[in-house]
C-alpha cells in the first residue's frame, strides 16, 4: 500500500481499523493460509507494507471506500437535517 492509502485507511476507518477489517474478511469469506482469521496483528502488518498481501490490501481498500461512501451520505442527512432546523 502506497503511505497515501495508508493514511487514508487509518483516517477513514479509524485508529482501530484492524478489528473492523477482521470482521469484513471473515463476513467476505476470507482467511489466512491456514483457513483460520486473520489477527489484529497481520492486519496491521498488511496495511504497513511488512507482509505483502495484494488480496488483503485490495479488500481493505474496498472496505474504506465503502465506509468513505456512507460516511459522506451520513454528513448529507446532517446537512439537511441542520438546514431543515434552522
Amino acid at each position: 500500500m502506497t503511505l497515501e492509502e495508508i493514511s487514508r485507511v487509518r483516517i477513514i476507518l479509524g485508529k482501530h481499523y484492524s478489528k473492523n477489517v477482521v470482521l469484513h474478511l471473515n463476513t467476505i469469506g476470507m482467511y489466512n493460509s491456514d483457513g483460520n482469521s486473520f489477527s489484529s496483528a497481520a492486519i496491521r502488518k498488511i496495511v504497513n507494507g511488512f507482509q505483502p498481501n495484494d488480496e488483503v490490501e485490495l479488500e481493505i481498500l474496498k472496505l474504506t471506500a465503502k465506509v468513505a461512501k456512507l460516511q459522506a451520505a451520513n454528513e448529507k442527512k446532517r446537512e439537511a437535517l441542520n438546514r431543515k432546523n434552522q
